[in-house]
């Protein structure tokens, strides 16, 4: 069960950074950015549930903790998107996914104070490995076109980073809550549905944003549409991730789409890219084989 969940997690961070993509050209074009986010839920939510309640297994967690666990995951997770796409729109989008990856080592922190998770020495070394390698990412040479510039973006995205730790912590608290997958799922469908569109509908108001406007403009483009399907299909493997795995192990995990990253920002931005980061890619996967064989 481990070891796929480890092959699903490295394909899953391998593809993820296309999606962020995506997120961000949504968000240069004009939508709010918890239309982005929680665009998924209502074109996908609904339908899980009604598979869930036709195959006959669909069952809610009894416990409230879920619930409140759930509903502050959300808030913290709101803010923290809101200031990566804010910093996505600000500065390079390489340089945010250099942030984000930074996440793993402040999760696995938290993990260790909140949720009672232990490492290892050779665990702690990987760690470490692991932030040698973003460093190398992080701060190309200046001939290549990709200088890591503290700018305002870059800030917003390193205060979402903390933010959003947070929030994955309470994410796999959560998880912790729901004795089995199946009702961990249907909490999270109900739960999503509710909070999120909650959080939603309160960010439209609070920009003086025609909410019926803004849902017509962006349900109308099949474009955006698929892409809210592929993402909605990819969170249900992180859903599942996160259900199985140790949040340490979970956001350890996550660095490995900084290559998929790197390739995707040299293609799509024209972001300058250097053999430095062929480097860091290298010390990246070590640091992820030597976390996860070295328990």
């Amino acid at each position: 069960m481990t070891e796929l969940a480890i092959i699903l997690a490295v394909a899953y961070n391998l593809i993820y950074p296309y999606w962020n993509s995506k997120r961000r050209d949504q968000s240069v074009a004009g939508y709010l950015a918890m239309t982005i986010i929680n665009a998924p839920n209502i074109v996908f939510h609904p339908f899980g549930i009604l598979v869930l309640l036709l195959l006959g297994i669909f069952s809610l967690p009894s416990n409230l903790a879920f619930y409140a666990s759930w509903a502050f995951m959300t808030v913290t997770g709101a803010v923290a998107f809101s200031l990566t796409m804010t910093g996505l729109k600000r500065t390079k989008f390489f340089a945010v996914e250099v942030i984000n990856k930074f996440s793993f080592a402040v999760v696995a922190l938290m993990a260790m104070l909140v949720l009672g998770e232990r490492y290892t020495g050779l665990q702690v070394g990987a760690i470490v490995l692991g932030g040698v390698g973003v460093l190398l990412f992080a701060w190309p040479k200046r001939k290549a076109g990709a200088k890591f510039v503290f700018d305002q973006g870059v800030m917003l995205a390193i205060l979402g980073l903390l933010i959003n730790s947070v929030s994955l912590i309470y994410y796999k608290y959560a998880a912790t809550l729901a004795p089995s997958y199946v009702q961990f799922l249907s909490g999270r469908f109900v739960s999503d549905i509710v909070t999120w569109g909650l959080v939603w509908y309160i960010s439209a108001v609070w920009v003086k944003r025609s909410f019926k406007k803004e849902f017509k403009g962006y349900f109308g483009d099949m474009r955006i549409l698929a892409v809210s399907y592929g993402i909605a299909l990819t969170n249900m493997v992180s859903s599942w991730l996160v259900f199985v795995l140790p949040a340490s192990t979970f956001s350890m995990l996550l660095i490995l789409s900084m290559p998929s990253a790197y390739l995707l920002g040299r293609h799509k931005y024209q972001e300058g890219t250097t053999k430095r980061m062929a480097a860091g890619s290298v010390l990246i996967a070590l640091a992820v084989v030597g976390f996860v064989i070295y328990k």
